[in-house]
């Protein structure tokens, strides 16, 4: 398996939903070892906070998150994102895929680890 933590996960769909074009290529997040902080985009802002993995398979995005401000043509793709990480509680990783989920539902969201060149 992919490790969940440290990877580069890029967003391949939202609410059912491929997630394509230009606009979204760089949408995605990574959960960062150092003090439980996540670095995340939806394409265009990027969305800065906290996170705390509680096993098994729980995952909670702290709701004090910071995002900056800019104007964006997938603006609505943005606030569906940002909800997901606010709504999100369990997560299922297999290999280099992972899904978020509500109460282990149906995925809001899935995404796969980006594989960096040699």
């Amino acid at each position: 398996n992919t490790p969940l933590v440290g990877t580069q996960w890029k967003l391949v769909e939202l609410f059912g939903k491929p997630v394509e074009g230009p606009d979204v290529k760089s949408a995605g997040f990574i959960l960062l070892q150092k003090d439980g902080r996540f670095s995340s985009s939806a394409g265009c802002n990027t969305i800065l906070g906290g996170y705390e993995l509680k096993e098994p398979f729980a995952i909670a995005f702290k709701s004090n998150m910071a995002s900056t401000m800019m104007a964006c043509p997938n603006a609505e793709k943005e606030d569906q994102f940002k909800n997901v990480l606010a709504e999100t509680n369990a997560y299922q990783l297999s290999g280099n895929k992972l899904s978020f989920s509500k109460n282990k539902m149906a995925p809001f969201a899935r995404f796969e680890a980006v594989v960096k060149e040699k």
